[in-house]
């Protein structure tokens, strides 16, 4: 596991995302009948959208972690239910992340074609989502190959979102796309900014009106922000992973070294406390993002 994967794993980083302009909750008890999602076809994309509209719909976030980006569903203790979406719905969230280990699930020769049964899976997982009227995100997740490789597996991302950009084309603007967690590694940011490019290229070929969160090098990262460097691109979101104070944060996290000794640590919002979070959220970190 990474180190992202928190206990703590419900809170969504989207419902701080920095939107960058480049260029309802309730929920009734019934469970709803699926609506009719598109499936891939000729149909028209979504209209254009208003990405700082996007990125306040997106509000209360959960992330659906631990299942579809396992090697395989399941391998992580948890496989996704019907259920657990209109729990989300009940409890008053607005969106829903679905991390996804796309690399697993795709040939490793081009054309890296992936598995259709995963796109399935992954259908059927989007639709649940998006007929409980929740702004659902999908992304790359945990393609650990191309953070040790990055020259040796750009092509095979790069294919990857053609063909994610390509299936789900006629899918309602609700669906937002996320181009890779937390890029590390040998994945540092002078080419991490130059793949960036290529990947929203790639995915404008089909998805010209989709908005698409990025995110820093160095895990995402927010001391990362200001080695981001985005294309001219109307409909983006800026993301950004925060963890402090990490010893609260990851205490018992079986990937963070030492975090047994952490256990108990508690974050009570002294002041002291309270300041250490406003300062780390403010300059110099976004500063160029906001003029």
């Amino acid at each position: 596991m990474s180190k992202e994967q928190l206990a703590l794993g419900s809170l969504m980083v989207l419902a701080s995302a920095l939107v960058v302009l480049s260029g309802g909750c309730g929920g009734a008890s019934d469970t709803p009948t699926p609506s009719n999602t598109p499936t891939p076809s000729d149909t028209p994309t979504p209209d254009a959208v208003d990405p700082f509209a996007q990125n306040a719909r997106l509000g209360r976030g959960v992330n659906l972690g631990n299942a579809l980006e396992g090697p395989q569903e399941g391998d992580w203790g948890v496989t996704l239910q019907e259920e657990y979406f209109q729990l989300i719905k009940i409890a008053g969230f607005d969106a829903v992340r679905i991390p996804i280990r796309w690399s697993t699930h795709a040939a490793e020769a081009a054309p890296y074609t992936i598995a259709p049964s995963f796109f399935e899976r992954v259908d059927w997982a989007i639709e649940r989502s998006l007929s409980r009227e929740l702004v659902t995100v999908v992304n790359v997740h945990h393609y650990e190959e191309i953070m040790q490789n990055p020259a040796a597996h750009e092509e095979r991302l790069l294919a990857l979102w053609e063909q994610i950009a390509d299936h789900y084309k006629a899918y309602p603007a609700d669906l937002i796309f996320e181009v890779l967690n937390e890029p590390s590694g040998e994945l540092e940011s002078d080419e991490w900014n130059r793949l960036l490019v290529k990947a929203i290229s790639t995915i404008r070929q089909t998805n010209p009106n989709r908005t698409i969160i990025v995110g820093p090098a160095g895990w995402n990262g927010i001391d990362s922000l200001d080695s981001l460097e985005l294309p001219e691109d109307g409909n983006l979101i800026v993301t950004v992973h925060y963890y402090l104070p990490m010893k609260f944060t990851h205490q018992g996290a079986s990937w963070a070294a030492d975090s047994n000794e952490w256990l108990g640590t508690k974050w009570i919002g002294s002041e002291e406390e309270k300041k250490a979070v406003s300062n780390s959220l403010t300059f110099p970190y976004y500063g160029k993002f906001l003029g």
